[in-house]
């Protein structure tokens, strides 16, 4: 995985399918390309108690993921 990007500056056509999953197109930084891209929320955020509660595993290093709760 390379470095993160600023999502907001390089996605397209941001919207919600089905209600979990996030869906955009965004610029590739090498050839400016627009690549159709999605993300099944349900995989990365829950509900604990009321608040949202994150979850993210590493492809770069295989962690476990890191349950860090999210600012409101």
């Amino acid at each position: 995985m390379g470095n993160f990007s600023n999502f907001h500056k390089s996605a397209e056509n941001v919207r919600m399918e089905d209600s979990h999953i996030l869906a955009a197109d965004l610029h590739d930084p090498h050839d400016n390309k627009l690549n159709h891209t999605t993300l099944d929320l349900n995989h990365c955020i829950g509900n604990v108690n009321g608040r949202l509660l994150g979850a993210v595993r590493s492809a770069e290093t295989d962690r476990e993921p890191n349950t860090d709760a999210l600012e409101s």
